[in-house]
């Protein structure tokens, strides 16, 4: 664990054997593991007029969310007439908008106030202490302690509080009150008497604010540089954790374990680079893609020393050597592009590229049954790539050509321009200004700021992860 980069958070996420909790850990270097169990319908156990939001009710919305959404992805290119279009359209929509619900009801219901469990924990230590030391005194006056015993809340119980951020206020009453009531749970456990029917919670949680509202005034600005590591449980795998409201915008990728984190971290060092110079990419090669070939042929071919293939099959010699011998492999076809490169032949490799493969369910594990999930990603992974990009389910084609430009220049591969065409038909847009000292993002945190370049900011514009270590240019 101390091998973790400091400015990275590890964070388990698993589903209990019964379904009805999460069990979350989070993990930083030179510190003890923070572990929690979190009941699904723990906001309903504490009021009666709260719905409950079952794992099998989310899983199933999703499943046919994504059946849907493949359906009609790959229905488009046959709608034909006007209404058909606009109906095509307005489904599309409809299953964007379940989508971004789905997620806000996983991150209310299921994270609640212990989303700060997957944000930043590093803040402006004299601000922080100052929360710390308000937070006793509204503990002692609203709390009617039986003994006189004393003993001080772990500071990572109280990294939850601030690591709340800055939010709808309203929405951060809630969130204080299911921290509130663990952090009780908590002097009940150590044999605290706590009568809980005497404790003026809505007080409680006003006075907290008022706190948290002097924290946030006074600290500097978070760590820039942080980085989340997800190491997701195979049934909650499916899930787009990244565009939660608590994770959207920052940069976060998904590894499949602890060990194999260590293994990369070992391979590819705490600050994983890769060149810009002498890339690979496949391009259109089912021919059957032709606005992603014209928007992106160009610029791949403009970039230095890089070599690639348009529009037509390449041989599995051809992608082998590709992925053995460049920095960087972008992939622009259907799939991940297995139907070209065999599993077992990539897993021969001594060293394979950054993949980005942005076909449709590129990303996607298959169910092993009571294994863990497997699919394209932990391939590239096991093979030695630092770093794979690719899709949950399929996507529209002009929704991942916009976000996919928009990724390779924040990452500082593509260089921008005063205005390009966009391709969605119709419409131009101003691109991204580069600063002569720009040195680019993570590939992680550029696509985590690419997701709202897509029409349908959650129905493709969360389809796409990264697995692996936060690589630079």
């Amino acid at each position: 664990i101390d091998n973790i980069p400091d400015n990275w958070s590890v964070v388990s996420i698993g589903l209990g054997a019964d379904k009805a909790d999460l069990i979350m850990s989070r993990l930083q270097a030179n510190k003890t593991p923070l572990i929690l169990r979190l009941p699904l319908s723990r906001h309903n156990s504490r009021d009666m007029d709260e719905e409950t939001f079952e794992f099998e009710a989310a899983r199933q919305e999703l499943a046919d969310i994504v059946k849907t959404s493949n359906d009609s992805a790959q229905a488009a290119k046959n709608i034909i007439g006007k209404q058909a279009k606009l109906e095509w359209w307005e489904l599309r929509k409809s299953l964007d908008e379940r989508l971004r619900t789905l997620l806000f009801n996983m991150e209310r219901c299921w994270l609640g106030g212990f989303r700060g469990l997957l944000g930043r924990s590093k803040h402006d230590s004299a601000a922080f202490d100052q929360f710390k030391s308000s937070f006793a005194k509204i503990m002692m006056t609203y709390v009617p302690f039986r003994s006189n015993r004393s003993f001080d809340i772990d500071t990572r119980i109280l990294d939850l509080f601030v690591d709340l951020g800055s939010i709808d206020q309203d929405e951060l009453l809630e969130l204080l009150e299911d921290l509130l009531y663990f952090i009780l749970d908590i002097y009940q456990f150590h044999g605290e008497s706590i009568a809980y029917d005497e404790i003026d919670i809505d007080r409680m949680t006003v006075d907290i604010q008022t706190a948290l509202n002097a924290f946030h005034e006074r600290a500097a600005p978070a760590v820039s540089d942080a980085h989340t590591i997800l190491i997701l449980d195979k049934e909650l795998s499916e899930f787009p954790w990244e565009s939660t409201n608590c994770l959207r915008g920052l940069s976060v990728s998904r590894v499949p374990s602890l060990a194999a984190l260590k293994g990369m971290l070992d391979a590819h060092g705490a600050q994983p680079q890769s060149s810009a110079v002498g890339g690979r990419y496949i391009l259109n090669p089912s021919q059957d893609l032709k606005q992603t070939e014209v928007f992106f042929h160009e610029r791949l071919q403009s970039l230095p020393d890089w070599q690639g293939i348009t529009s037509r099959v390449p041989e599995e010699a051809e992608v082998l050597d590709y992925l053995g011998q460049g920095s960087i492999y972008i992939y622009f076809g259907h799939g991940g592009g297995e139907q070209y490169v065999r599993a077992s032949k990539l897993k021969q490799l001594p060293k394979t590229a950054l993949a980005i493969l942005m076909g449709c369910s590129s990303g996607a594990l298959r169910d092993q049954g009571l294994y863990d999930r497997w699919g394209t990603p932990y391939n590239y992974l096991v093979a030695g790539s630092p770093c794979v990009l690719a899709n949950l389910w399929d996507v529209t084609d002009k929704d991942i050509d916009r976000f996919s430009e928009k990724v390779l220049t924040l990452w500082g591969l593509f260089a921008s321009t005063d205005s390009q065409q966009s391709p969605v038909k119709g419409k131009r847009r101003q691109a991204l200004q580069k600063p002569q000292d720009f040195q680019g993002m993570s590939l992680p945190l550029a696509v985590s700021q690419s997701r709202d370049e897509c029409v349908m900011p959650y129905l493709n514009g969360a389809a796409p992860v990264v697995y692996g270590l936060p690589v630079h240019l």
